[in-house]
């Protein structure tokens, strides 16, 4: 009861170093004119591919075998889709190992196949420096919406917990716990140029959205939401942002999965020149269109999603990573999103 009277309050009024983004654009390949696709619209970037791992004498069609040009990329001025279809690793002539792996690449079509051993399908996503929040939150909706009754329970515990986080703890002090090293940080004070609100109406949209997806006899697909909707496709993303960036703050001295604590991570990750160093993480966390690296467990831990990820590195190595699941043997089943990371963006993975 409490959780669907949480939802009624809520939705009455409306019904891990982290860095900024640089994107570099190969200008010397013909045919690749950023300018005619309008200020903010890279069309390598924003098609899914992230020009700044090709270097600058790189022409990505040759060498990769990706094509701007093609029917699946935006026309100039077009809205690019933040998500895309779904294809096949493997088969059929749009697989991603026909269409995103040149074939003079050995090492790594070998990998993809290694990979296809798991998956069977990929989704692209738009790279715009949100992918991996994005790529997160639309797959676990995805996997939670089709998953019936245990889904749906899936998508109460999730409203549940960011409904229950306190955004306005980014605007407070959080003074440091007693018996930590006064050398990590000193007292976390309050962001005060947060914008708390527009994160307390983006949370808003989504829980009423959620519960539209799931009570309303003909509601809009998640595809129709997410792909070309950026309102609510940013709002999701937003509170996945406020969340872990809220989860840091609260516990900004509790050590997770017994290593470092946040303030410790934060230190590590800027070094001694940083005097506020988690004050910065939290900063550029919360700042759309900036990656996210090293602070997946803290994603995990705010939101309650477990999720995998496996990232193609640049010798062509997959590793996998877990976050959230604590089972040593996990249950493939239980897994609410898996990611595809390739020279720093993210994708989706399916396993049918």
């Amino acid at each position: 009861m409490k959780r669907y009277l949480a939802i009624l309050i809520l939705t009455s009024t409306t019904l891990l170093s982290v860095h900024a983004m640089e994107v570099v654009v190969p200008l010397d390949v013909p045919g690749y004119n950023p300018a005619d696709f309008g200020d903010d619209v890279d069309p390598l970037a924003q098609c899914g591919y992230d020009p700044a791992a090709y270097g600058p004498n790189v022409d990505p069609v040759a060498e990769y075998g990706h094509d701007p040009a093609a029917s699946e990329c935006p026309a100039p001025g077009a809205h690019p889709a933040n998500v895309r279809e779904k294809k096949s690793l493997l088969n059929g002539p749009d697989a991603f190992i026909k269409t995103e792996v040149h074939e003079s690449r050995t090492e790594k079509r070998a990998a993809v196949e290694k990979l296809a051993e798991v998956y069977t399908h990929m989704r692209p996503i738009r790279g715009d420096g949100n992918c991996f929040f994005r790529a997160l939150g639309f797959g676990f909706l995805e996997n939670a919406l089709g998953g019936g009754p245990a889904g749906t329970e899936k998508i109460f515990k999730f409203i549940d917990t960011v409904i229950e986080l306190d955004f306005d703890a980014l605007l407070r002090d959080h003074p440091r716990a007693r018996g930590t090293d006064k050398d990590y940080d000193d007292n976390l004070t309050g962001l005060p140029d947060v914008d708390v609100d527009q994160a307390k109406a983006d949370r808003e949209l989504v829980v009423g959205t959620l519960q539209e997806l799931m009570f309303n006899d003909h509601p809009p697909t998640l595809e129709e939401l997410v792909t070309n909707n950026d309102r609510f496709d940013k709002a999701l993303i937003r509170v996945l942002r406020y969340a872990t960036a809220t989860h840091m703050k609260i516990h900004a001295d509790r050590s997770t999965n017994g290593c470092m604590t946040y303030r410790e991570l934060a230190k590590a990750t800027a070094g001694d020149d940083d005097p506020q160093p988690l004050s910065q993480m939290l900063h550029q966390i919360l700042k759309m269109g900036n990656e996210a690296e090293n602070i997946f467990t803290a994603v995990a831990e705010a939101t309650g999603l477990k999720f995998i990820v496996e990232r193609l590195d640049q010798k062509n190595n997959i590793f996998r990573a877990d976050f959230g699941i604590h089972d040593r043997f996990v249950d493939l089943a239980q897994v609410d999103a898996f990611l595809f990371n390739t020279t720093g963006h993210y994708s989706l993975l399916y396993r049918d």
